[in-house]
């Protein structure tokens, strides 16, 4: 079973946070109406913030690997829904389906392991820096690089505006940790002991 969250963070949970925090930032689209349903994902939070969350919920960034994990639900497809478009487009919101626009989360078929939105809608931090992917998860958590200073950040599983290939199971992003972008998300997994 994945240690990872049913759907990304979404506006409604990070108001709580926001709540119980009141010094910490809003994201920079936080009142845009595109972007701030509380069903929809929060987005326009940085790797830091998305960390600062996560450590206030007794949670962590998954590692790359973990999402990775999480994300194929014992698959080897390009998607856990299969290989085409077709069965990307019954699972993620990407460039051909969502009318380049942010969804709720949760609104099309999860995984196996009961996960959704692991294909599009928004690009999910990962703990890991963004070098290659060839290295050795390590045991336990399967962290490949240490998040290190302005390191670039792995993202995962593609955005609304992506195209196809963008959002396939293997595919990798990386961006600085302090960028606040709208379609950037993030995804807990529960901390291990």
């Amino acid at each position: 079973t994945p240690r990872t969250a049913r759907t990304p963070v979404t506006n409604a949970q990070y108001g709580e946070y926001l709540k119980a925090n009141p010094g910490v930032q809003k994201p920079p689209f936080w009142g845009d109406r595109r972007y701030n349903l509380p069903v929809q994902p929060v987005v326009g939070v940085s790797w830091q913030d998305a960390k600062a969350y996560c450590e206030w919920a007794g949670l962590s960034l998954p590692t790359e690997a973990q999402w990775e994990y999480a994300c194929r639900a014992r698959t080897t497809t390009a998607y856990y829904s299969g290989d085409g478009e077709a069965d990307l487009a019954r699972v993620g919101w990407y460039s051909d389906n969502s009318g380049e626009r942010l969804h709720a989360a949760g609104e099309l078929e999860p995984n196996r392991h009961g996960l959704y939105d692991m294909h599009g809608n928004v690009l999910e931090w990962c703990r890991d820096a963004f070098w290659g992917d060839t290295t050795t998860p390590r045991a336990g958590d399967g962290l490949r690089h240490e998040p290190e200073g302005a390191a670039l950040r792995v993202m995962r599983g593609g955005c609304f505006l992506d195209d196809a290939a963008e959002a396939r199971s293997a595919s990798r992003h990386a961006l600085m940790p302090g960028a606040r972008m709208y379609i950037v998300g993030f995804r807990p997994a529960r901390a291990r002991p």
